[in-house]
């Protein structure tokens, strides 16, 4: 949990993230909002103005760095499902590798995924519902059985029915012959 210093910290850096913003100054934004991002870990304005600046630095263009930097993504990913192949798998260094990616290119569905998973774990909510809701997207990866059934069963379980609904609704429009999906709609309407 972040303490009242790295609160104020990330304040501040909040808010000179937002003044880079407004000049277009994505860069610099997107250092500020990181900042933020990685002192106070659970503040989802902090993710989404990340993202947003991320989004804005590669004038939105939905593959990020492109091909010069797919080594490096790479090499990201595979750190990922090594620190989650520990026994006891340290979340916050998940976290932090995940934004390391998404720094090169903030719709890989994939990054976007494991960041649910590990706020999940962490009892970030808003930033699983955020990063969840990437990883599926259009932009994302919105066919994916394991992204959408582990989004499914993620609002079910915090009793959110119609969005979990929504979910096993897509699942069964992509999948028509997912039974899982035929019985948990059933079972939750």
């Amino acid at each position: 949990m972040a303490t009242d210093r790295e609160k104020q910290i990330a304040g501040q850096c909040f808010k000179t993230g937002n003044e880079a913003m407004m000049k277009g100054n994505f860069d610099y934004a997107m250092q500020m909002y990181g900042q933020a991002a990685k002192l106070v870990k659970d503040n989802l304005v902090f993710r989404q103005s990340l993202r947003a600046s991320q989004k804005k630095y590669f004038k939105d263009n939905k593959t990020g760095a492109g091909m010069m930097q797919k080594t490096k993504l790479m090499s990201v990913k595979g750190k990922i499902s090594k620190l989650k192949g520990q026994k006891n798998t340290n979340w916050d260094e998940v976290d932090e590798t995940c934004e390391e990616g998404l720094k090169l290119n903030p719709w890989d569905h994939l990054l976007n995924f494991e960041l649910a998973i590990s706020a999940r774990e962490r009892g970030y909510v808003e930033l699983a519902v955020l990063s969840f809701k990437e990883a599926v997207s259009p932009d994302g990866d919105p066919k994916k059985l394991e992204y959408l059934s582990t989004y499914a069963n993620f609002e079910e379980n915090r009793q959110h029915f119609e969005e979990a609904i929504g979910v096993w609704q897509a699942i069964q429009r992509y999948y028509p012959d997912d039974m899982e999906a035929r019985q948990k709609i059933m079972k939750l309407q």
